[in-house]
């Protein structure tokens, strides 16, 4: 992962990562580079 050192609590892109964000109420930052 390119940003795996970045100060984010990344995820893979997938329906869990889409209900996480819904349930807490937080946007999506997406990355694709």
């Amino acid at each position: 992962m390119q940003h795996q050192d970045n100060p984010f609590h990344w995820r893979e892109w997938g329906a869990e990562a889409v209900a996480e964000a819904r349930a807490s109420n937080r946007p999506i930052l997406l990355s694709v580079g």
